[in-house]
């Protein structure tokens, strides 16, 4: 049974997952009505176009400067230590009730993440 490499993604373009199936298998997927391509891609880098072309996913602006982020292009979705925040604004103040390590990260769909670590 031939194999041939996949990638499967969603309607924003987010590959979900790359792998390889046969093409019987690809055939009924397809059929239900999944978004496939036949090709390799990482998705931490690439994404699908609306016209089904693989293209890189652009660099993300967001920066850290002490305890601002700058840059942020907006809207985008702050992660802080694992909760999500919508976020409007170009730049953000950053404010930890407790001490530690504590995680940043940036998303603004089709732009990679951008990933900070800050310690209080």
């Amino acid at each position: 049974m031939e194999k041939i490499s996949i990638i499967e993604y969603d309607d924003a373009g987010r590959i979900l997952q790359t792998g390889l199936a046969s093409l019987e298998n690809v055939e009924v997927e397809f059929a239900l009505g999944k978004l496939l391509l036949q090709g390799e891609a990482d998705p931490l880098t690439q994404y699908v176009r609306s016209d089904g072309v693989i293209e890189a996913r652009p660099h993300n602006p967001a920066r850290l400067d002490g305890m601002v982020l700058r840059d942020l292009p907006a809207p985008c979705v702050l992660m802080l230590d694992g909760t999500s925040y919508d976020c409007d604004d170009t730049e953000c103040e950053l404010s930890f009730s407790l001490p530690g390590l504590h995680h940043i990260q940036v998303e603004a769909w089709p732009m990679q993440s951008a990933v900070f670590e800050v310690a209080t």
